[in-house]
């Protein structure tokens, strides 16, 4: 009877350690990036409109927001048009800093950020097809942490650029 008591004591021990690391399993190296929201799809050029992408970002390396200066790891957000080969643009914001405070002990991040794209990331093209100010553009959107590690690529839109 004793041996029993003992062995289910042993397995509830067991039970409870592995529910207990769940939460503190190991995220990969590699940041991880997921689309949550655009505020728009159409953006007014002449209204100077700013367009907000919110994402959830997930990273387990430790290196992540750590420059209060905001350098060490960055947003890379690449400008696609319809009709043009390649990228037209390639522009990078910096992550936010990260507080020590907001860090797990494993290292592991988990947040969402907003990025905010100015009137200045959407301009028309002025060639004969977009005269009257009208364009489509699909924002490829990465995330990089400190040490070179990318996230996947996220393509958002199509968002449309109008005039007024």
């Amino acid at each position: 009877m004793h041996r029993i008591y003992k062995f289910v004591v042993f397995i509830i021990c067991t039970c409870i350690f592995i529910s207990c690391n769940k939460d503190k399993k190991q995220l990969d190296d590699k940041p991880s990036l997921t689309f949550l929201s655009a505020s728009t799809d159409v953006i007014y050029f002449q209204r100077l409109d700013t367009l907000h992408l919110n994402f959830l970002f997930e990273d387990g390396g430790n290196n992540l927001g750590y420059a209060e200066d905001g350098i060490d790891s960055t947003f890379v957000i690449l400008d696609q048009r319809p009709g043009d080969e390649g990228f037209r643009a390639r522009y990078t914001l910096p992550m936010p800093y990260i507080p020590k405070k907001d860090r797990t002990k494993s290292g592991n991040l988990v947040g969402d950020v907003s990025l905010s794209l100015m009137p200045a990331f959407h301009y028309p093209r002025m060639d004969t097809l977009h005269v009257n100010g009208r364009d489509t553009v699909y924002w490829h959107v990465y995330m990089q942490d400190m040490d070179g590690n990318a996230s996947d690529t996220i393509v958002v839109g199509p968002i449309y650029i109008m005039p007024n």
